[in-house]
């Protein structure tokens, strides 16, 4: 099997990869600022490949992208994937070895509400059938921390609740937080401080008993992250992070730290 074109459909922003076997790979979402720029320098890499040295397309694509669009070279690794999964007749998650068929979910809450919206919310949350509710509020360190106990009152206490710190406190502001989310049995503490800060990151985690949770974009930064044992979890995602290949090799690291 050959790459033999490429064809991205906007506004819906759909990418194909067509084939010379009639087969496509498909990703969606495409913005359309990157369509143009997608053909001119990235065509060239998949064109006339076979999609299975999916490998070798990602570090040629890794090498022609002088620009860091990370979120364009995601677009096509995903629909890479995509076709070898529908080569072989298989949902792309059984391809890359998934076995769950559930898997459970929580509801981020807007951000900016009062802390009587995010109390009501986070009920409406739970009345919904959502397992938890992720809540995000800055402001004094007294109100930021007394809205946590209100809103374990609120749902009870077996309600997944889960802060989200945007990286935006310092680090004794993030701890007194951290200890207030302890107290009240919180499921984790997702980035109380900004993206790469692991030694302020450990800070925070010496100090506190709930999981840290922070965003990577690289099997890098993931190493960096568990070797100084900044946080407890990390998340990513796609396309910012690259496709399932990036995706796949930070978790292959995290995997090695246990």
């Amino acid at each position: 099997m050959k790459i033999t074109g490429i064809s991205i459909h906007q506004p819906v922003g759909l990418f194909r990869l067509l084939t010379d076997e009639g087969l496509e790979g498909w990703c969606t979402g495409v913005e359309a600022a990157f369509s143009q720029h997608c053909l001119d320098q990235m065509a060239s890499v998949v064109i006339d490949q076979n999609p299975f040295n999916r490998e070798r397309l990602w570090q040629e694509l890794l090498r022609v992208d002088r620009e860091n669009y990370t979120t364009l070279r995601g677009y096509i690794d995903i629909a890479i994937w995509d076709l070898m999964a529908k080569s072989i007749g298989i949902p792309v998650y059984r391809f890359i070895n998934g076995f769950r068929d559930r898997v459970p979910v929580y509801k981020r809450g807007q951000i900016g509400l009062l802390p009587d919206q995010v109390i009501e919310e986070a009920l409406q949350v739970k009345d919904e059938g959502y397992l938890g509710y992720k809540v995000s509020m800055h402001g004094r360190i007294e109100r930021v921390v007394g809205l946590i106990g209100d809103l374990r009152e609120a749902v009870g206490p077996d309600f997944h609740l889960i802060f989200d710190g945007r990286g935006q406190f310092i680090v004794a502001d993030a701890i007194k937080v951290g200890r207030a989310l302890d107290k009240m049995n919180f499921y984790w503490f997702e980035q109380p401080r900004p993206m790469n800060d692991t030694n302020g990151g450990k800070q925070v985690a010496d100090n506190i008993d709930t999981p840290i949770t922070v965003e990577v974009t690289t099997p890098l930064e993931a190493s960096q992250v568990m070797s100084i044992q900044s946080a407890d979890h990390i998340r990513t995602g796609m396309p910012y992070s690259g496709g399932f290949t990036d995706v796949l090799k930070i978790a292959r690291c995290t995997e090695a730290f246990g």
